[in-house]
């Protein structure tokens, strides 16, 4: 997938498909969720002030982290050997978007969104559909929605 940061001019999101599912019904939702999250935030973001901006990068790396949360618990249900790799990947990215999302606010601007954009790829691609089967275990159904509040 195109980086979106490197790329000059709009910020493209890409649409969810059957070709991202990780072949589980509530991580697949997450997923369809943060990307239109994500496209909201590029569709919206030159009419949005800094402090509606950094409250939108707040809110959703609140639910990616959720989400990493769901995931991390799956797979050591499911006893994946990388899980350890997988969590120090999420941990990684999410802190970097932690950092550029707590920057002067023309930074956040111009870096929040791109980066964002790309680490949801590169959470999709690279992560999550490698362990498509570490998910699909029976486990599955003693996992509540982290993205639920109680």
């Amino acid at each position: 997938m195109p980086s979106a940061e490197a790329a000059p001019g709009p910020i493209t999101v890409p649409a969810w498909d059957v070709s991202m599912s990780v072949g589980h019904a509530l991580l697949d939702k997450h997923h369809i969720l943060l990307l239109e999250l994500a496209r909201a935030l590029v569709n919206d973001l030159p009419g949005m002030d800094a402090g509606t901006l950094r409250l939108a990068a707040s809110d959703l790396l609140e639910l990616a982290e959720r989400h990493c949360a769901a995931e991390e618990h799956l797979l050591t249900l499911n006893g994946y050997e990388w899980v350890e790799q997988h969590r120090e990947e999420h941990r990684a990215g999410l802190d970097r978007l932690r950092r550029l999302a707590s920057g002067e606010p023309a930074m956040v601007r111009k870096r929040f969104p791109p980066a964002l954009v790309d680490w949801l790829q590169a959470h999709l691609a690279d992560m999550d559909l490698p362990a498509a089967e570490w998910f699909s275990h029976p486990a599955e159904a003693r996992v509540p929605d982290p993205l639920d509040r109680a």
